[in-house]
């Protein structure tokens, strides 16, 4: 494990003494010390620029020349983002920030900071332990419907014995039974990362069956849906939102009757 806290450690010097760095941190596994020989390193600087795109690109560069890079994954979602894996199989996701792109929030009230000149870090990081995360209540009846959808989806593949998609489709429907466990236990959305340890045994065994062959898959099929149904039904207890859950798992069997 001393491969992954000495990467982090190089790409900390690596900028820390540069003068546009105000502050660095860590999060994830290893700022909060759960970290194994297989863990990413998630490193965060703060940067004083008017150009965090070119910083990025050119920080880039830097450690590409200077530290032992195998390759540079794709990061199409964010333009102040480096993804690198090195030739110690550590993957590192490297993000550049200004201070007025980080607010207060609940995903930083963990972090470690390994450099801070001026508090910023320290003052954003006291903020973020007030908060907690939040179901966002608009989202519940479109991932329910999204479920069901993939659902009715699932079962047509397999009749037709397209069973790599519908073991795709499956894969969508886990990661809503997933979301949900989160929601109900107000804890960070991570979907299938680490979710063997977030989730009961009898979750994790539910949501471990595949699709193999026709006489098993309906069943398999089925175990997922009263999953859902059960999940569904704790959190909208939880909540206190108005559901019609007879209605709900109508909609997911009654084309099997």
């Amino acid at each position: 494990m001393d491969k992954v806290i000495n990467l982090s450690n190089e790409l900390v010097d690596l900028f820390i003494n540069k003068s546009e760095i105000t502050g660095a941190f860590l999060s994830g596994s290893l700022a909060g010390n759960s970290y194994d020989e297989y863990s990413d390193v998630d490193l965060r600087f703060i940067v004083q620029t008017g150009d965090i795109i070119s910083y990025t690109s050119d920080s880039k560069e830097e450690i590409k020349n200077n530290l032992n890079v195998l390759f540079f994954e794709p990061c199409p979602y964010f333009n102040n983002c480096v993804i690198a894996h090195f030739e110690n199989f550590i993957k590192a996701d490297i993000f550049f920030y200004t201070k007025e792109m980080l607010s207060p929030s609940p995903w930083l009230k963990d972090i470690k900071i390994m450099n801070d000149i001026n508090n910023f870090l320290s003052d954003l990081k006291n903020h973020s332990k007030e908060l907690s995360f939040t179901i966002p209540m608009n989202q519940i009846e479109d991932n329910i419907y999204k479920f069901i959808s993939a659902s009715h989806e699932c079962y047509r593949r397999i009749k037709r014995k397209e069973f790599l998609y519908a073991n795709k489709l499956l894969i969508d429907m886990k990661a809503i039974i997933i979301l949900f466990y989160d929601y109900l236990f107000g804890r960070a959305t991570l979907s299938f990362c680490k979710a063997e340890k977030r989730l009961e045994s009898s979750t994790v065994k539910s949501l471990s069956l595949s699709i193999t062959e026709e006489t098993e898959n309906i069943t398999v099929l089925n175990n997922i849906n009263d999953e859902f149904l059960r999940v569904e039904a704790e959190l909208i207890n939880r909540i206190g939102l108005y559901r019609n859950l007879d209605k709900d798992k109508y909609l997911l069997f009654y084309y099997q009757q």
